[in-house]
């Protein structure tokens, strides 16, 4: 039974969370070591300046008066504060040993929920008595308290880099003693040693924004001013080894080889300097192993050597951290190159052996840490060696799911929700629409447990409706592919959050647009989707999506984020940013589109009038404003007030034209405006007017069909103006030109049916048409042709039924089909069902009465012609 924390809330009201003017999410931690006065890192505020003290408990915050004490090697600062706490009691480091349990009761940042987690010390260094731990390093509660199960503080939490240590509680016992003075901060600040520190804050953060040569310029400044300091070196040559692989990746094998035995040069410094730094073994592992892939590559297989010097430095690191999944992981790829290079030399059973036992390297890895994508592809790339394919598959499989969810984040605010993903170790890139109407924004990982909080934008691109974001914290980037190389059909997938939770859509690449050279696909979305990574089969983003109109997505090309990477300046506040005129267009065209999905279509107008008061050339408002001018004509004409209707509608046309004359290739606009057009002909009566809008209509849709002739809603559009415009010709006694609109109409929604045969409409609609050009035939006397049409209708019907058992025109139509094939008895079936789906239909009232008098039953028909004219008195004219 494990030893657990007496009352982890009281010691967490001693706990403070150190915030500064530039982070005010906070830089880490510290706690009260006397009444007034908390114990920190240097490194956390070597370069902040001003500097408070957040009490979580008690809600306040307040400055810091000045610095009492610190010690450079142990990275340990006391601070005195304007406010009283109760301390923590101070453990004896020197009684704790291996295996012992400890806790870690640290404050994250706000809006994060804290927790204590329990582990267990597994190493200590014989050097400076540091203790290495199973706790997972969280830079947001660095310079916190490691705590026995007397909840005794006996280390301080400290992360260099992605090691995680505690400073023994003596250490801090020793300062605290000679904490008799007091320097203010400003005046510390300048002393070289803490100098140092600020440098290599300043170079970490270099190093997130893959800065790299000017990251070395700042550990060169730090190194100067302190020569004695471990980490510079640590830092430096991180940085090099960087640079190694960028030139690498150039193809500058001599380059980067240089960077890399610089890196050695580095790693063997800092452990001068620190025999024990878990860190610098690592770091000089990597460094050999790259030296050793770029001599292999050029073909000097004599430089293997660096190969087992790399393993005998992840060994040292695994002794002193045993848990570091990054050297095991490391060590694993180690020794399947190592692997690959005895293979070439003919070395099979050598080589499987390394095989092998990379295998287990990348297994432990998995079992330490099982969400570590790297482990899993690196086991993949070992199982292929061996000729376990099936294995391989499933572990690259792995990998790449990881890796999207890591990358992949949730933008929240103002209770909203969309997606965006990491592009650097710090930027994140979404849609301006995502984040303009945005007063304050946070990123969230797949599993919610980790929040990034936004710093700014460092850059944007309206036209293309991309942003990029710089976040606090850093994240695992995904890779960016050649969108120019992307073919139609190609498979892609859409990962991201429609609903607010982690959804990958799949689907296929439909076409490039001509003119900004988005990807318009067939992968169905949800507003959630909106900056969402497209990703192709080698698991590279070539997109990002934008938005969705029916039944295509569209996303932006990776070439253009690219581009806009490479322009990222500075982080602009969110608050600045906002007020920039073609944001406060997003803003406001964002609030539109909410109104109009939420109903409010008045809100909604007025929001568009706003987007073109400040760009009158804005396609997408006037199409939106039409939009909504549509719904609130639909709205009247429901209540009847039909002058209304007819204003509104005019209205929407006359904004859908507007997009159309800003983007002639909007396929929407033109679909839009037909829709206007054809609902203006049918409330029309003047007949030459109705005809021009029918036209005007047909012409639209016809647009819409040369635009994009794969989309199956305009051809079945199309067929039912023509229908519709065919009966007004006829009712004008020019049969020749309502054949021939009947038979076009046929085309069309027999094409639509091609294109999308689960749709009932167009079977409706072809059977509407063929019962018409029935009609012209029987009235010619052509009974034999005429009846053919009527039975094409019955079957069009029976289908649109079968695919839609509750529509109640598919009834009716072949309820009409089936009384002129003088089957009365069948007719009044499906008018009695019609009218069960649509009870206040006239003219299914007047159909039915019509069959019950050919069937003889004259007293039930004359209730119908009733209900009929009751329900509207022009019914059978």
């Amino acid at each position: 039974m494990s030893a657990e924390p007496s009352q982890p809330e009281d010691v967490r009201t001693s706990i403070v969370r150190v915030v500064s003017r530039s982070s005010i999410r906070g830089v880490g931690n510290g706690f009260f070591v006397a009444p007034d006065k908390i114990a920190t890192n240097i490194h956390l505020i070597a370069d902040a300046n001003p500097v408070s003290a957040h009490v979580r408990g008690e809600g306040v915050t307040r400055s810091i008066r000045g610095v009492t004490a610190y010690d450079v090697k142990n990275n340990l600062v006391i601070l005195k504060v304007s406010i009283e706490g109760t301390p923590l009691p101070l453990g004896d480091s020197d009684t704790v040993k291996i295996g012992n349990a400890i806790f870690d009761a640290g404050l994250l940042a706000r809006g994060s929920k804290d927790k204590a987690k329990q582990g267990t010390i597994f190493g200590i260094r014989e050097n400076d008595k540091w203790f290495s731990t199973t706790l997972q390093p969280n830079p947001e509660i660095s310079g916190g308290p490691i705590l026995n199960s007397k909840n005794e503080v006996i280390g301080i939490e400290v992360i260099e880099e992605d090691f995680g240590y505690a400073i023994p509680s003596n250490a801090l016992k020793v300062l605290l003693a000679q904490s008799d003075t007091l320097e203010s901060l400003k005046q510390w600040q300048q002393r070289d040693s803490i100098r140092a520190y600020r440098y290599v804050a300043q170079a970490k953060r270099k190093f997130s924004d893959g800065a790299y040569t000017e990251m070395i310029d700042a550990l060169n400044e730090a190194i100067a001013l302190n020569p004695e300091f471990p980490t510079a070196y640590t830092q430096r040559g991180e940085a090099k080894l960087s640079l190694g692989a960028f030139e690498s990746e150039q193809g500058n094998a001599t380059e980067a080889q240089r960077h890399y035995r610089s890196a050695i040069d580095d790693s063997n410094r800092a452990l001068q300097l620190n025999p024990n730094a878990a860190v610098a073994y690592k770091n000089r592992g990597l460094a050999k192993r790259l030296l050793a892939d770029s001599e292999t590559d050029i073909g000097n297989t004599a430089r293997q050597r660096y190969y087992h010097e790399a393993l005998d430095d992840y060994m040292q690191t695994i002794k002193r951290v045993p848990n570091h999944v990054a050297s095991y992981t490391e060590r694993g790829t180690a020794r399947k190159n190592l692997g690959n290079l005895e293979s070439i030399k003919g070395n099979v059973s050598e080589a499987r052996r390394h095989y092998h036992k990379a295998i287990d390297d990348y297994t432990h890895a998995i079992k330490i840490k099982p969400d570590y994508a790297k482990a899993y592809y690196g086991r993949g790339l070992a199982k292929e060696e061996l000729g376990r394919r099936e294995e391989a598959r499933t572990d690259f499989e792995q990998a790449e799911t990881l890796k999207q969810e890591q990358a992949t984040v949730r933008v929240g605010g103002n209770d909203s929700h969309a997606t965006g993903f990491f592009v650097t170790r710090n930027k994140v890139a979404t849609n301006v629409h995502v984040i303009a109407p945005l007063e304050s924004a946070y990123m969230q990982s797949v599993d919610r447990k980790r929040i990034w909080t936004v710093e700014g934008v460092t850059a944007f691109d309206v036209n293309n409706d991309l942003a990029i974001l710089k976040v606090a914290e850093d994240g695992t980037p995904l890779p960016l592919g050649n969108s120019d190389t992307i073919q139609r059909g190609e498979a892609v997938s859409a990962v991201g959050y429609p609903t607010g939770n982690y959804t990958v859509s799949e689907g296929t690449l439909h076409s490039i647009r001509d003119r900004d050279k988005w990807l318009q696909m067939n992968v169905k979305i949800s507003p959630g989707n909106s900056g969402s990574p497209v990703i192709n089969s080698k698991g590279q983003v070539i997109g990002v999506v934008s938005g969705a109109v029916d039944p295509y997505s569209y996303a932006i090309p990776s070439n253009v984020l690219k581009a806009l990477i490479v322009e990222s300046g500075p982080p602009e506040p969110l608050a600045l940013w906002r007020k920039r005129g073609p944001i406060l267009v997003y803003v406001h065209a964002s609030q539109g589109a909410r109104n109009y999905i939420e109903g409010r279509y008045d809100e909604a107008i007025a929001n568009f009038d706003k987007v073109i008061e400040l760009n009158p050339e804005n396609t997408y408002a006037y199409y939106n404003r039409g939009l909504a001018k549509f719904r609130l004509a639909d709205l009247a004409s429901e209540k009847e007030n039909t002058e209304k209707a007819r204003r509104l509608y005019e209205a929407g046309i006359e904004d859908s034209t507007q997009a159309i004359k800003r983007d002639p290739e909007d396929a929407n606009a033109y679909h839009n405006r037909a829709g206007g057009r054809f609902r203006l002909a049918q409330s029309e009566t003047d007949t030459a007017k109705k005809q021009k809008y029918y036209q005007g209509a047909i012409h639209d849709w016809t647009q819409v069909t040369e635009l994009n002739s794969e989309y199956a809603d305009p051809y079945n559009n199309l067929g039912a103006a023509k229908v519709s415009l065919g009966e007004s010709k006829a009712d004008q006694g020019d049969i020749s030109e309502a054949q021939a609109l009947y038979v076009s109409a046929i085309q069309d929604c027999t094409h639509a049916i091609q294109l999308n045969p689960e749709n009932p409409d167009p079977y409706i609609n072809r059977g509407y048409a063929q019962f018409h050009l029935g009609k012209t035939k029987a009235n010619k006397g052509d009974r034999a042709g005429a009846e053919v049409l009527y039975t094409a209708t019955v079957r069009d019907c029976t289908q649109a039924i079968q695919l839609n058992p509750e529509n109640a025109a598919a009834y009716g139509n072949r309820g009409v089909a089936k009384a002129a094939l003088g089957n009365a008895d069948g007719a009044i079936e499906d008018f009695d069902i019609a009218l069960r789906l649509d009870p206040e239909n006239a003219e299914y009232f007047h159909e039915r009465g019509l069959a019950k008098e050919a069937f003889g039953q004259t007293e039930e028909a004359k209730v119908d012609f009733e209900k009929a004219k009751e329900l509207d008195p022009n019914v059978g004219q």
